[in-house]
């Protein structure tokens, strides 16, 4: 259940949350949630769909769910959502600021597509803004509900991304923000975690093979690894404070599978409360990793570290 705050972890599982899923507006399945706000979906051919998501006395929302997952994993972990009661229907505003990947500065001048509904890059835009000169956007007298903010920069300093947004009727709930990425080169992949107010410090891990088969371990204890005085990757920045940006870029070739984990450093908190997010960038192709997997939860009670993904 929606409430003001950027934090996963305090919010209340529904259940009995009917869940429609589409394929070009043809529907092709429905669940319900459980007791702890899971449902599931079994599916042979898995591309581009659509969730509906209702429940009596909240406002019903849409999910888009993108086939950028393809080639990752074979299981898609879709986004936490917040359905907003009814009683907190009305108008409300947003704000927060977009962040550079590499060093969390706010950037100025981005274009930002709003639309309704949950990673929705597809339907019409609903609202337009630009960040001020201080990195900062603020969306006022915006009807509840989530919505997704696309950005896009005219000048092609950084790479087209999307975040998610929700509005509560009477509140601003500030702190949304977006993490973008320079553009890369060819030889470039650059990983980024980013998730909410708590637990406050996430940490991301790279283990890889360089393409002289040395096995690499990259993360805040080894931030810079070199092979032959050249640099193949780093540690972009290491936030401590919550929401990230944590991000690693490779600079040069790699050999067979390398994993991507997170690791919850912090002494408190649950990973699978953080609404982590993963967005791996490659030339040609960005892919988006959201959410551990709510059926675990209680496993993630217990532990630390999540595998993210095998490439």
């Amino acid at each position: 259940m929606a409430d003001s705050d950027n934090n996963i972890g305090n919010n209340k599982p529904l259940n009995d949350v009917r869940v429609n899923m589409y394929f070009e507006d043809q529907g092709v399945g429905n669940a319900k949630t459980q007791t702890n706000g899971y449902y599931k979906f079994a599916v042979n051919d898995f591309s581009e769909c659509r969730l509906n998501l209702k429940k009596n006395n909240y406002l019903s929302e849409d999910m888009y769910v993108g086939n950028e997952y393809e080639g990752i994993r074979n299981n898609v972990y879709c986004d936490t959502v917040e359905l907003i009661p009814q009683e907190l229907n009305g108008m409300g505003a947003a704000s927060g600021y977009i962040q550079n990947a590499i060093n969390k500065e706010n950037i100025s001048g981005l274009q930002l597509l709003v639309r309704r509904g949950i990673n929705n890059i597809y339907t019409k835009v609903e609202y337009t803004e630009c960040t001020s000169s201080t990195g900062k956007y603020t969306l006022n007298n915006i009807p509840a509900g989530n919505y997704t903010i696309e950005v896009k920069d005219e000048n092609n300093e950084y790479i087209d991304t999307y975040f998610n947004i929700k509005i509560i009727g009477g509140e601003n709930i500030i702190n949304q923000n977006g993490i973008v990425s320079p553009e890369i080169c060819e030889t470039q992949i650059r990983t980024v975690l980013s998730w909410g107010e708590k637990p406050e410090d996430l940490d991301i891990h790279l283990v890889f093979c360089t393409s002289r088969s040395n096995l690499q371990h990259l993360f805040y204890g080894n931030k810079t690894i070199y092979e032959e005085q050249k640099k193949i990757g780093s540690l972009d920045i290491d936030v401590r404070d919550g929401y990230g940006p944590e991000t690693i870029t490779l600079d040069g070739e790699v050999q067979g599978e390398s994993y991507v984990y997170v690791h919850r450093y912090s002494s408190y908190g649950i990973l699978g409360n953080s609404n982590a997010s993963i967005k791996i960038y490659m030339i040609g192709a960005s892919c988006i990793i959201k959410n551990v997997d709510v059926e675990n939860t209680s496993e993630y009670n217990k532990t630390t570290d999540w595998q993210v993904s095998k490439n």
